[in-house]
Formats: C-alpha cells, structure tokens, sequence
C-alpha cells in the first residue's frame, strides 16, 4: 500500500490517467533506432550555447518538464540511466511528450556541431 509520507525512493508522485496494460505497451516498444540526438545546454542554463548529444534510446529513463519554466514547451528534462547504476539529468530543447516521437526515426532538430555520445 502507497503511504504519502514513505520517501525511501524519493519524493517523485506520478499521477497517471493511462491503463496499466497502455503503461506496459510504451515500455514495451521497441524503437527503430538505437540513438536520438538531442541539444543540451550546460549547466541547466538556456542562455548557454547548446552541444548536440547522442543518447542511447535504452538509457533513456523518463523526461518532464524544465522545472524553471514548466510552461514553455522548448525544453524538458531527461534522464539518462548511464551503465546502469547512475541517473544523470540534461536540459534538452525538446518538449518530453514528443521524445516517444523522435525515439522512433533517432532524430531531432539540432543547431550545434559539436557533438558527444554516452554509450552503455
């Protein structure tokens, strides 16, 4: 039984209004590429020049709103299960009810030339 004031796995609440068997169907998805290119800006800082990053779909372990300004839908947040054992967050110019989107082609619109990739 969920009880509000247990915080052993942090303070996230996820009110969802999908099925459960929709829930396991996205989870199961199996995406056509492998890799999705996003802009991340450093430091979680928008005035910041963005590098174009490469994510391993797989790593990928949820995205929602940048939490400064949840309203504007040019960025979200990601997390990345990196090796398995780390969580890392970016700031990424992608609204995270699109990503489903961009996981299935492995593209997205990038302005920078710089790129870096995280691999399993």
């Amino acid at each position: 039984m969920w009880k509000p004031e247990d915080r052993r796995s942090g303070d996230d609440i996820y009110i969802v209004d999908e099925t459960a068997a929709a829930i396991l169907t996205a989870m199961n998805t199996a995406y056509n590429a492998t890799g999705i290119t996003f802009n991340v800006y450093p430091d979680f800082d928008i005035t910041e020049t963005p590098v174009a990053t490469i994510f391993n779909i797989a790593e990928l372990s949820r995205a929602y709103a940048y939490w400064n300004d949840p309203t504007n839908h040019d960025y979200s947040v990601i997390e990345i299960n990196e090796k398995g054992s780390k969580i890392r967050k970016y700031l990424v110019n992608a609204w995270f009810t699109t990503i489903p989107d961009f996981a299935e082609t492995g593209t997205t619109t990038t302005t920078s030339t710089t790129s870096t990739t995280t691999t399993a």
